[in-house]
């Protein structure tokens, strides 16, 4: 078994949330050829980055790990993105916005990482409402909060710079110790249906026009504020959709 959807996972794992919207999704990927990265309170804390399309609220999370020893829990926070340098990428700020602790949490079993035979679990929990205000990138941190070593497994998306830090209020940095540093996780929660869906250049200006159509073009053939019709694929449908609404917003 590969990874779980978002859906097998709430089946197996009874969630809470009944019809949630995904807000950000890297699920695991067991054909990395290495183990994820040790993330823990008072040692190595990894951050992973995350583009929020528009503002929304987390209210659940799913993620994937190995453990040594039994953890006693998890600290979930989030973080803003601060800048480093023009057409780099940039760092997670170094106070977080938000933070839980879900206290003890049992994982599930979902197979053995084929590369050093690490046994892999899911873990899943209901969060308070952790807002973004703003469409934009932010960042997360999954660590063990108490008891034995937990390694964050890596995900299906891509990355190359690892971001890590030893200790809290302290800044983050980049390393790039190999190829490879997303890590598994699934953010679901509320994502406001807009009022003027054909609007979707952020900020919006109430009418749609030149800047949406632009906009359009270069979200075409992906997921985007573009995806009018919500099939995660910015195309023709859309394109007609926004062309019928030109204009003021209705």
């Amino acid at each position: 078994m590969k990874h779980l959807t978002a859906a097998a996972l709430c089946l197996a794992l009874l969630c809470s949330v009944a019809s949630a919207d995904i807000i950000a999704s890297q699920p695991l990927d067991f054909n990395v050829e290495s183990s994820g990265w040790f993330s823990q309170s008072g040692w190595q804390q990894i951050a992973e980055d995350f583009v929020v399309g528009v503002s929304s609220t987390a209210k659940e999370l799913t993620w994937w790990g190995s453990t040594g020893d039994p953890v006693n829990g998890f600290d979930i926070l989030f973080f803003n993105d601060v800048a480093v340098f023009p057409d780099v990428a940039g760092l997670p700020d170094v106070h977080h916005f938000y933070s839980h602790s879900t206290g003890a949490l049992a994982g599930v079993f979902v197979g053995n990482d084929p590369d050093n035979a690490e046994s892999t679990s899911v873990w899943n929990t209901t969060i308070p409402d952790a807002v973004f205000s703003s469409p934009g990138t932010y960042w997360i941190t999954i660590r063990a909060s108490s008891g034995g070593t937990w390694v964050w497994q890596h995900a299906t998306a891509s990355g190359v710079y690892l971001v890590l830090r030893l200790t809290d209020n302290e800044a983050w940095q980049f390393s790039n110790q190999g190829e490879r540093s997303a890590n598994a996780f699934i953010i679901e929660g509320t994502i406001p249906e807009p009022v003027c869906p054909w609007d979707c250049s952020q900020p919006s200006d109430g009418s749609v026009g030149i800047a949406d159509f632009l906009l359009l073009l270069a979200q075409w053939g992906g997921p985007g504020t573009c995806d009018i019709d919500g099939d995660s694929v910015t195309g023709i449908n859309d394109f007609l959709a926004l062309l019928a609404a030109w204009g003021a917003c209705p």
